[in-house]
């Protein structure tokens, strides 16, 4: 069944005028989608305001997107309780300087590593494993005494070195 978009807008007014705002962005003219699309949408939309309300939480996830083929960055990081992190089937290929996984706080959905006032911790140094590739393994990181994973929306990658992150994903809820 399709939707016709005014429908789809006068549902979205009573969620919130950023949902309508996104929509918008994602349907051009007299575009229709599906119910079953609607649905999705505000499902997600739900879920990334509890994100927001009440930090990350015990069972969310975060898929490892590489930011250039070099590093091979590439698996998963779940959170495994309030103060641990697993990383699974995780591949890096271990070619970069002073590179450590950090887990970081930002707003928006845009990303950290361009945003002013991004605050990131530092949990595993690869620096130690004398630079042996990870090919899908399995590394279970246990955060520094006194530290949850709450306030933290997004693990990265990241090369200290050169500024840059190699790989990094979002934690949402599964």
């Amino acid at each position: 069944m399709k939707t016709p978009r005014i429908l789809l807008f006068i549902f979205l007014v009573t969620i919130s005028g950023s949902a309508i705002a996104q929509i918008d962005a994602d349907l051009d003219g007299n575009e229709t989608i599906d119910g079953r699309d609607i649905f999705a949408f505000v499902a997600q939309w739900q879920a990334s305001q509890v994100a927001e309300a009440t930090g990350t939480q015990v069972g969310w996830e975060a898929t490892l997107e590489p930011m250039s083929p070099t590093y091979g960055v590439s698996g998963k990081a779940i959170v495994t309780s309030a103060t641990s992190i697993r990383l699974e089937n995780f591949s890096y290929l271990n070619n970069g300087p002073d590179v450590h996984v950090y887990l970081v706080t930002a707003s928006g959905d845009s990303g950290f590593t361009n945003q002013e006032g991004a605050a990131g911790l530092s949990i595993f140094d690869f620096s130690n494993n004398n630079a042996e590739p990870y090919v899908g393994v399995t590394q279970d990181i246990e955060l520094p005494e006194g530290v949850t994973i709450q306030p933290y929306t997004h693990v990265s990658v990241w090369c200290r070195l050169a500024g840059v992150d190699f790989g990094s994903g979002k934690f949402v809820p599964q």
